[in-house]
């Protein structure tokens, strides 16, 4: 039998699995992480998540974990590792040696002083700059405690190692050289990008129309009750004229009233006009159409990936309906958000 026949040996270890259809109970549906495969035995050796012992089972009696499996398979792990438990000991140690203080003060100044910034900065950047940082951790971490040269040296291949943990589509990604790449830049750019405030401003000042629109509303207002006053007095020497002359009420004040030349519901200016700015439509920013492009791409492969059949390699409409049908919550959720995002930016 050939080694690894489902593919889930990495370096280092990352595939989490579940186990199912022993038969001790305790066991199934546990999770852990698959270290390498004994050709000799045709079984998995797995490193439990929970337990932290080894043991080996048959391919039959594993299933590569979802998602959400791998997320709480990967939690479990650090948080019952003696070895992360003895680090985080001794990096409260050192915390505690180096402020003076006990540890829920040390937290509780910690959280102050994140508060602070948060106020000054933003929320945004704030969060933006603490998720580039875990990024980088997790990237570096591998390799922590090598020389620098070797840090930058295994940089690269620890970001496709990190991008091959995406959902989906991150072993397609990070097995193009150029395309993992391109990615990292692109993170690179975001975080930049949304860090730096922007000072553009596309609209006039609200002061400033605030100002033009009193003093139009005041010379307008002024006209208006002038021009008034003129139609009264010739209204009333129509009327006065036609009492001396014995014509019916109003004959003349009706003729005059069709003669006079107002400006028509059609003929007048829009609102805006008023404050001197026409609102436009906002534009869409670059991060926007790159989440449109990327969107769009999530779509085409998931729906190339579902109506593809492995045996066959050609693509039909039926099987995309069956496998839908069978797809995980998680997946179905996150592409009817991309669908629904490439409608909304068509509007």
């Amino acid at each position: 039998m050939a080694s690894d026949p489902n593919g889930w040996v990495t370096n280092p270890p990352t595939t989490v699995v579940k186990i199912q259809n022993t038969s001790r109970a305790d066991r199934n549906g546990a999770l852990g992480i698959v270290l390498q495969y004994a050709a000799d035995r045709q079984r998995y050796i797995v490193h439990m998540a929970v337990s932290q012992d080894q043991i080996a089972l048959k391919a039959e009696n594993l299933v590569k974990a979802s998602w959400m499996e791998q997320m709480a398979g990967q939690y479990q792990l650090l948080r019952n590792d003696r070895n992360v438990q003895r680090y985080v000991q001794n990096a409260t140690q050192q915390i505690q040696q180096r402020t003076g203080l006990p540890l829920h003060y040390a937290g509780v100044a910690a959280c102050v002083l994140l508060l602070v910034v948060i106020y000054f900065v933003g929320f945004t950047r704030v969060l933006m700059v603490i998720s580039f940082t875990l990024l980088l951790v997790t990237i570096v971490a591998p390799d922590w405690g090598s020389s620098r040269q070797t840090m930058l040296r295994n940089f690269p291949q620890r970001c496709r190692e990190r991008i091959q943990e995406i959902p989906y589509v991150g072993s397609q990604i990070a097995s193009n050289q150029y395309m993992s790449t391109a990615f990292m830049g692109l993170i690179l750019v975001f975080f930049v990008r949304s860090i730096i405030p922007s000072f553009s401003s596309s609209a006039p000042s609200m002061l400033n129309l605030h100002d033009d629109f009193s003093a139009q509303s005041a010379s307008s207002s002024a006209a208006r009750f002038l021009y008034e006053d003129t139609l009264k007095e010739r209204y009333y020497k129509l009327g006065y004229d036609d009492a001396k002359e014995l014509k019916p009420f109003g004959v003349s004040l009706n003729e005059a009233m069709a003669a006079d030349e107002r400006p028509s519901l059609v003929e007048m200016p829009p609102m805006d006009s008023s404050f001197g700015y026409t609102a436009k439509k906002p534009a869409k920013s670059w991060y926007q159409h790159l989440g449109i492009i990327m969107s769009a791409a999530y779509v085409f492969r998931t729906v190339s990936t579902l109506g593809t059949d492995p045996s066959t390699g050609r693509f039909s409409v039926q099987t995309v309906r069956q496998n839908v049908a069978t797809m995980e919550p998680m997946q179905m959720g996150l592409l009817g958000m991309a669908v629904y995002k490439i409608v909304m930016a068509m509007k």
